[in-house]
């Protein structure tokens, strides 16, 4: 018997089969055959099947996979849907779900043994009650099975009592399998309150909530940003413990805790740690990063202009979210980028783009495209561009890469990429700066050196950097002397005058050492350098002999260990090999009309420059000041970015190159000027913000005071939260009142969360610090058994049992009705159909199909009678309406009395034209 799942898309026929019609054909066997496949996909669409009888019986395995199993879990689930099906007949199939915070069908219903599972799902939920419904939407209409749950009861979100009765209703049980962690007592930080902001200087008293099993000694620990405060032995009773803490901060922005309990024989230590930060309420002044972290003259012209600053170098300070928060500006003054790291310059630009802080980066050696930022995380909110152009560039470089394809270069990193992946992307973005001027050659080394691109001109540079991106790992170690010669016999053959080579090696994994550094001094000494970009920390294995090669071929030794730097790492060794970006020849600047935006600055004409970084201005940017020799270069540039603004002045402060400035008159009120600009307008009054977690979120609200004129668009109010691993999630706020306004924002990772609210016009609030303790699959309530019972009572609704055997869970009705589905075949069908008609339309073939014609002439025989009854006699015509002189009649006359044939008339005429444009169209 054939039945339509979705019976009411037949309806779907009509307005199709009215447009088929309308725009008809002449040719009435083209119109029928399409009308036929508007049918046949009109059905398919319904859903069409054949019921038939089936013997067989479908289990799947619902496995969870949460953060709160215990470490065996997969293993164990694994386990019982083997033995399940080991235990299986003919007809009988096995699928298996896997869930966490998502759903993922590990395999669909169907026969054959059970292989090892695939990607996990976010481990950091527990949404059962999505998995059972998955699993049941895997066993067809009228086919029996069950499903067997295999967790910890610990769930969250979802109606599981309403997917338990949709079970029973169909008549499949749910059997449950408890696997928790071993049985133990259990010691739990629950949380952490803080006050929602302290001020500077405050003591302020705060409390942590430990919960026990049982009566245990513990030792509880504080740590403000890393750092312990204070740790102490405590006695724990049963139930809810009150820990009572006092501190005391010196200064503006986010502090960040962590409270810790260790205790023997702790059940989950997952939940032993919980992290929670607090807001400190005060002046938030300039951060200024330099090379020694020393007064200098910027930072010296800075505090005599009133503005507090605070001095260091990069190393003195993580650069965070968080310790971002006590400032309104920074100041990176002729800083390598790589002394700030790939993370802390992704900071700096969240801090200006979300958190609406201020930028200004000065010049030098260090700086700019030199020191490392172009395609950096900081690149993007620079409002020069850092790229070499052929145009600026006098001499040329043959460019040699040689790059480690070994297997630890397969290992993943964010974004589903590897190592390797990385490190080609890197290679291409070389490749890319450079231009005909230059030449590359490229290896990809494991024991051996093998040539991707042999050495060419850099005429076509997309095509180049293709074939690097197609490198794969293989494995072995890289073998560095075979990668130094094979490089070097090919660049010595070069004819740019300056050569050189980047290695790319793992820091821990880097073999064939013996005469690297003799051979690079000899290379050196013929006009060759080598720099060495490494994977790893300037601590592992091989780092002291990657530096040694550095040093011994004149070139800069790069350690990094995030491969999401490597792009920006070969970006910097190859302008620093082109000798490119820094210009160091004296040269005068003119100011333009675009520097009063920044402010009332000094009119007078800015000093000589001994040298300056060599940028390009970007589009949404505006000069203030640029060089008057053939670059015309910026010197002062400026935009906006998000809720910040950055600024760029490309010639060097203080030090060899920037003597002029500092001596200038003007030294101090431009400098002066262009930070308080930065600083930007403070937090209006009149705004209200609020936030407060609420299980997996947070709830922003915005209260305006009723009293107070704003000027901001209530309309374009946002929340924009920064989470641990560096995600900005961004909701709009709703109005919930007349002056009200509300969004919830969810979080899911451990740690402090800081937020902001966008006002519009470049204004912006700061929010309370919140936090996730640790992860949600961790929190506990005062039940521990309450997971237990919820899997019991899933199995009581729908009928299944608890802690069934392996071997008994194929057990039950074996025949029912399948259902065969037709919707391929008949859309196989109308394809074909469709084929059929446009193949006979283009080859007008339909000429050849006759059909037949309503009102046809038909034959008549001779009629035996006198003349005047042959010419009046009715033939069989006349019933089809046609007069006697329209009648062809044959007799047997001479043949003048025969009919003579029709003249051709215009109404034929055109009739004809009509057929055969009819033809053509509907070729």
């Amino acid at each position: 018997m054939i039945g339509l799942e979705h019976p009411e898309l037949l309806l779907l026929a009509a307005p199709a089969l009215w447009v088929a019609w309308t725009w008809r054909s002449a040719s009435r066997p083209g119109t029928a055959i399409r009308f036929l496949a508007i049918a046949l996909m009109a059905v398919a669409i319904a859903g069409p099947y054949l019921r038939e009888g089936a013997l067989g019986r479908d289990l799947i395995v619902v496995l969870d996979r949460s953060r709160s199993m215990p470490a065996d879990g997969e293993r164990l689930g694994l386990e019982v849907a083997r033995l399940a099906e080991a235990s299986s007949r003919t007809g009988d199939r096995l699928g298996l779900v896997t869930f966490g915070e998502g759903v993922i069908v590990d395999r669909p219903a169907r026969e054959g043994q059970v292989g090892e599972l695939g990607p996990a799902p976010d481990a950091d939920g527990s949404d059962l009650a999505g998995a059972v419904e998955t699993a049941l939407s895997l066993i067809p209409i009228g086919r029996p099975g069950a499903l067997v749950v295999i967790s910890d009861g610990e769930a969250r979100g979802g109606d599981l009592e309403g997917s338990a009765r949709h079970a029973f209703a169909r008549g499949i049980p749910v059997h449950v399998r408890t696997t928790a962690r071993n049985d133990g007592a259990d010691v739990s930080v629950e949380r952490v309150e803080l006050p929602d902001e302290v001020a500077v200087g405050e003591t302020f008293q705060f409390v942590a909530w430990v919960r026990s099993d049982e009566r245990t000694e513990a030792r509880v620990t504080l740590e403000r940003d890393g750092a312990e405060l204070r740790s102490e032995a405590r006695v724990l009773e049963p139930g809810m413990n009150r820990v009572v803490f006092r501190d005391r901060l010196a200064s503006a922005g986010i502090a960040g805790y962590a409270v810790r309990v260790d205790s023997a024989g702790d059940r989950a230590p997952e939940n032993d740690r919980a992290l929670a930060g607090v807001r400190v309420r005060g002046e938030r002044g300039v951060l200024l990063l330099n090379d020694g972290g020393a007064t200098s003259p910027l930072s010296a012209a800075l505090v005599g202009a009133g503005l507090p600053t605070v001095v260091l170098a990069p190393e003195e300070v993580r650069i965070t979210p968080q310790s971002l928060a006590g400032f309104r500006a920074v100041v990176l003054e002729n800083v390598d980028a790589g002394r700030i790291g790939y993370d802390g310059l992704d900071a700096l630009t969240d801090f200006v783009q979300n958190r609406g802080g201020g930028l200004l980066v000065t010049g030098g050696l260090a700086s700019f495209g030199r020191g490392g930022y172009h395609n950096s995380p900081l690149d993007p909110v620079l409002p020069v561009s850092l790229e070499m152009r052929r145009e600026h560039r006098k001499v040329g470089v043959a460019l040699g890469i040689a790059l480690d394809r070994s297997g630890s270069m397969m290992a993943p990193v964010t974004g589903g990429r590897t190592k390797m992946d990385l490190a080609n992307e890197g290679s291409a973005t070389a490749v890319e700066m450079l231009s005909p001027l230059d030449a590359v050659v490229v290896f990809a080394v494991d024991t051996a050196a093998h040539e991707v691109v042999a050495l060419t001109q850099v005429d076509q540079p997309g095509a180049i950097a293709d074939k690097i991106l197609k490198i794969e790992s293989s494995g072995g170690g890289i073998y560095v002397k075979a990668a130094i010669e094979a490089a070097a016999a090919t660049l010595l053959e070069a004819p740019q005058i300056n050569r050189h080579l980047i290695l790319f090696a793992d820091a821990a994994d880097s073999e064939d050492q013996d005469g690297c550094v003799e051979l690079l001094l000899d290379l050196r000494r013929a006009g060759m350098t080598c720099s060495v970009i490494a994977l790893g920390r300037d601590t592992d294995s091989d780092a002291k002999f990657l530096q040694a090669v550095a040093t011994a071929g004149g070139g800069e030794a790069y350690f990094t260990e995030k491969a999401e730097d490597l792009p920006r790492l070969f970006s910097q060794d190859t302008l620093t090999a082109a000798r490119s970006g820094f210009v160091d020849e004296p040269t005068q600047v003119r100011s333009l009309p675009g520097l009063l935006g920044i402010g009332d600055l000094p009119t007078d004409a800015l000093p000589i420059l001994a040298g300056y970084n060599l940028t390009y201005l970007q589009a949404e940017a505006t000069a203030g000041a640029v060089t008057t020799d053939d670059y015309k270069a910026p010197v002062i540039a400026y935009a906006w970015y998000g809720l910040g603004r950055s600024l760029a002045y490309t010639g060097q402060v203080g030090g060899e190159s920037g003597g002029a400035i500092v001596a200038w008159p003007g030294f101090q009120a431009l400098f002066s000027s262009i930070v308080r600009w930065l600083v930007g307008m403070g937090e209006p009054e009149g705004v209200f913000a609020d936030v407060e977690r609420r299980g997996n979120e947070a709830l922003v609200t915005v209260e305006l005071d009723p009293e107070a004129e704003l000027d901001t668009e209530l309309a374009r109010l946002e929340a924009n939260l920064r989470l641990p691993s560096g995600e900005n999630r961004v909701v709009a706020l709703e109005r919930t009142g007349p002056r009200s306004f509300e969004a919830r924002v969810p979080i899911d990772e451990a740690g402090v969360v800081v937020g902001t609210v966008s006002l519009g016009d470049d204004r912006s609030l700061q929010l309370p610090v919140i936090g996730l303790p640790y992860s949600p699959e961790f929190e506990r309530g005062p039940d521990p058994d309450v997971g237990r019972r919820r899997l019991a009572r899933l199995a009581d609704l729908s009928g299944g049992r608890v802690e069934p055997a392996a071997g008994e869970l194929f057990e039950g009705p074996r025949s029912g009705t399948g259902r065969r589905p037709l919707r391929r075949p008949l859309l196989l069908a109308a394809i074909l159909v469709l084929l059929i008609e446009i193949g006979f339309r283009r080859l007008d073939l339909w000429g050849l199909v006759r059909l037949p014609r309503r009102g046809a002439r038909a034959r008549v025989q001779p009629i035996r009678g006198t003349p005047n009854q042959r010419a009046t006699a009715p033939g069989p015509d006349a019933e089809a309406g046609q007069t006697p002189s329209e009648t062809s009649v044959e007799t047997s006359t001479a043949p003048d009395s025969r009919p003579s044939p029709e003249q051709p008339s215009l109404g034929s005429a055109l009739r004809k034209a009509r057929g055969a444009s009819a033809r053509r169209l509907d070729r």
